[in-house]
């Protein structure tokens, strides 16, 4: 990740801590995303505009090499409060990568756990990376160029 870290993910839980200016990435990232966003695709936009994505739990993470493809399926919210079941598929995939530091992570729910935060980059003009944050301490990294989402089912 490069904007939303595991360690500053772990200080905010501590109360007995000062809070760490974590708001600070968020502004960071933000600047960045806003000035990235006639570059990204539509679909991604879409995404993050119809569901959120904090908190949701990866159900399934399917990576088909011959396609070039990988799909997520995961347990999530709308913005209108709804649950569902989101699918999001990427395409012309470039790179896939798993990252965890055994030492570090939140407590919470087996697997993956929360998905915490996630971040896009442009890469190229063709070429996207889209990372997300587990409580975990489990970073999915996928190197892209196409991006679909659907819901699957209803919670």
């Amino acid at each position: 990740m490069k904007y939303f870290t595991i360690d500053n993910w772990i200080a905010d839980q501590d109360l007995s801590q000062e809070p760490l200016p974590t708001h600070l990435a968020g502004r960071e990232y933000q600047r960045y995303f806003d000035f990235v966003r006639d570059r990204l695709p539509q679909s991604y936009l879409g995404l993050v505009k119809e569901w959120y994505l904090h908190d949701s739990t990866l159900t399934s993470l399917e990576i088909d090499h011959a396609s070039q493809r990988a799909r997520l399926i995961l347990a999530s919210w709308k913005h209108d409060r709804s649950g569902g079941v989101l699918s999001i598929t990427y395409s012309g995939l470039a790179r896939v990568r798993a990252e965890s530091d055994s030492e570090k992570g939140l407590p919470g729910p087996n697997g993956f756990g929360d998905l915490g935060y996630d971040e896009i980059e442009v890469l190229n003009d063709d070429l996207f990376e889209h990372r997300i944050l587990f409580s975990s301490g489990i970073e999915l990294t996928f190197q892209f160029v196409g991006l679909a989402y659907a819901e699957v089912r209803g919670a």
